[in-house]
């Protein structure tokens, strides 16, 4: 559950009386902090499923629910070669991109999954989803609040065969034909070759267990307009004599409808070193 839903759920449960049996559906868009990925969606849709039940019951419950929501979705996704699959183990992959560090202060009991619809005994999975509890405030009162979210970006992006989110925001012409009328099917990609720039920055931090990298990486996305695909750091190394430790990240700029210049790129760039040293206090070298 991303930041803003977990803010939401909390205040609909504060907010409402909901008796015994209710079931809430909300659905809008999210927003979290997180660094960049192509399957890492800063700003996505999400459904959030919101029951009230005894407690006790809230095994047997959040079952039902996974069963549901998995029938559901599997008919979804058939077309597309992938499946979905609900645990009870979360899973231990690279991409599994969708659980937030505000999940622990939800009991996840529950872990929507897609993988390739392939013979590999250990393909690759992605996390869309979760369902979780958590107690009735106050907790003198025997009910239980089960919570189903779902990261309905990342499913299109498997039923439709995207490999960028950025795709999904895309006004170009040659994408939003390819859906005209609601058709969904898999995507055909118009720029097989996007020319690619690669920068580097380097600075100095005075207390590097306090920068946030996460934060490098919100920069980033706001002064290229979403075109930055990668940053890596290449080195670091701390200053005996200052007491400095300097950091060295490898920016690669790609657009993922159009192609950059190298004056467009060079521009970005500038105005990615003016910000990262006013909004995070380094010194540039």
């Amino acid at each position: 559950m991303s930041l803003a839903s977990l803010s939401l759920f909390r205040k609909t449960v504060r907010d409402r009386e909901l008796p015994l049996g209710t079931v809430l559906v909300l659905s809008g868009m999210a927003f979290r902090k997180c660094k960049l990925s192509a399957h890492a969606l800063p700003i996505f849709h999400e459904s959030v499923f919101i029951c009230v039940v005894n407690k006790g019951t809230e095994e047997a419950c959040s079952q039902l629910l996974a069963e549901n929501l998995t029938s559901t979705l599997c008919a979804l996704l058939q077309p597309s070669g992938f499946k979905l699959d609900c645990t009870a183990d979360k899973p231990k992959t690279q991409l599994n991109t969708f659980a937030n560090p505000e999940l622990q202060l939800l009991k996840s009991k529950y872990f929507f999954c897609v993988t390739p619809d392939t013979s590999d005994p250990d393909p690759n999975k992605l996390c869309v989803g979760t369902i979780s509890t958590t107690p009735w405030q106050p907790t003198s009162i025997d009910r239980e609040i089960i919570c189903a979210s779902l990261n309905l970006d990342l499913l299109a992006m498997h039923v439709c065969e995207i490999f960028d989110w950025r795709m999904l925001w895309s006004s170009d012409e040659r994408f939003l034909n390819q859906f005209a009328g609601g058709h969904l099917g898999p995507f055909k990609s118009f720029s097989l070759y996007p020319v690619s720039y690669v920068h580097d920055v380097s600075f100095w931090v005075s207390k590097p267990e306090e920068f946030n990298e996460t934060q490098l990486h919100a920069i980033a996305r706001c002064v290229s307009s979403e075109s930055v695909v990668s940053i890596q750091l290449l080195d670091s190394f701390w200053h005996p004599g200052t007491g400095q430790t300097s950091l060295c990240y490898r920016i690669t700029y790609q657009s993922c409808d159009k192609a950059l210049s190298r004056q467009q790129v060079a521009t970005m760039q500038m105005k990615l070193r003016k910000e990262i040293q006013r909004c995070l206090h380094v010194t540039l070298r």
